[in-house]
């Protein structure tokens, strides 16, 4: 079940982010492709979870080579993962919000 706003709209999930690749020499270079597999520290996930990488890997580099135009510039991915990373610390933050203000307690005497 993925998170969702006040409005109940789903917010996006987090999005596979290639780290090993982050270094400001390359916030302005233009890929043709995704960045190597090795640069997503995926690893050390859960089976499930390199798994569902792995085929996500594959598929968007193949559909990549297949279109003539398709860019990825690095600094907008950069941009678009930071956003939405806010993005879910938010609404995150929100429904923690709601969650306590529905307790009508003192968030503060939670803590004694």
């Amino acid at each position: 079940m993925g998170l969702k706003d006040r409005q109940g709209r789903e917010i996006e999930a987090k999005q596979y982010f290639p780290h090993k690749f982050n270094k400001p020499e390359n916030y302005i270079r233009c890929l043709k492709t995704l960045p190597p597999i090795e640069m997503y520290y995926y690893q050390n996930w859960k089976k499930s979870d390199r798994l569902k990488f792995i085929e996500w890997q594959i598929k968007t580099c193949q559909d990549m080579q297949n279109d003539p135009n398709s860019k990825l510039w690095f600094g907008n991915t950069l941009l678009q993962y930071n956003t939405n990373d806010v993005d879910i610390l938010l609404h995150a933050i929100i429904k923690d919000r709601d969650i306590f203000k529905g307790t009508k307690k003192n968030i503060f005497i939670l803590y004694i």
